[in-house]
């Protein structure tokens, strides 16, 4: 468990609930909360753990003409560059073992709506956290 992020970004079940979270508020249309406490309810109710304290977890809806670019914190971009400027931290970048056995096809691949709410989470995580 990556315990300097507040989400657990190795574990392929929080990837897949906000996965199935996400399409569900996109495509099913599910209404967003508009309070913090209802926010981290939702979160919960679906699976969706943090690692140590969080107040608020922010949720916008995009359109193809309106988008919106989330700045990660600080702290994550710093501890990220320095792991990379160190040769031994940073030897290869690893695809998700959930990628490798779904491309594989092996008998512990997702299936493929399975597969779908991972990659949704994982970008979901990789692009707005």
């Amino acid at each position: 468990m990556d315990k300097d992020h507040k989400w657990d970004l190795t574990d392929a079940a929080t990837k897949i609930a906000i996965g199935r979270l996400v399409i569900k508020l996109v495509v099913d249309g599910m209404p967003i909360p508009e309070t913090a406490e209802e926010r981290l309810a939702l979160l919960e109710a679906h699976g969706i753990r943090f690692n140590g304290d969080t107040d608020d977890v922010e949720i916008h809806r995009s359109t193809p003409s309106h988008m919106h670019l989330t700045l990660p914190p600080r702290e994550y971009l710093e501890r990220g560059l320095d792991k990379l400027a160190d040769p031994e931290r940073s030897k290869g970048y690893r695809v998700p073992r959930e990628y490798a056995d779904f491309h594989l096809q092996s008998e512990n691949s997702l299936d493929p709506l399975t597969m779908y709410q991972f990659r949704i989470g994982d970008y979901t995580l990789s692009h707005c956290t």
